[in-house]
């Protein structure tokens, strides 16, 4: 995450938002603007699951970058 964090335009956002909080996992979406190498907007879609083996958390990330 803080190698990711060093190639959005909002890096102390993106970590807020890609930290998984003490309560546990939840349900969220956010888009994020990429910088570097080029730029591009990646839609983060996240919700909870319940796994055999306990909590866990899908997260889907799509670009949406505009042509």
């Amino acid at each position: 995450m803080k190698i990711a964090a060093e190639l959005v335009d909002d890096p102390k956002n993106y970590s807020r938002t890609m930290r998984v909080e003490p309560t546990g996992s939840y349900s969220y979406r956010v888009e994020i603007t990429f910088v570097k190498p080029a730029r591009r907007v990646v839609r983060v879609t996240s919700r909870p699951l319940v796994l055999p083996t306990g909590p866990g958390q899908l997260s889907q990330f799509m670009d949406v970058t505009p042509a």
